[in-house]
């Protein structure tokens, strides 16, 4: 059970680890294209 509850622990990692770099992608892209907006 011990190997499954960890096999649980590093898909939770993963997963959350993606999402935030998602994140983070997401809101330096709308940051880099309000500045190219702005520096016409």
């Amino acid at each position: 059970m011990g190997n499954l509850y960890s096999l649980f622990i590093v898909f939770i990692y993963m997963f959350a680890c993606g999402a935030l770099g998602s994140v983070i992608n997401y809101f330096n892209l709308r940051r880099f294209q309000m500045g190219k907006s702005y520096n016409i």
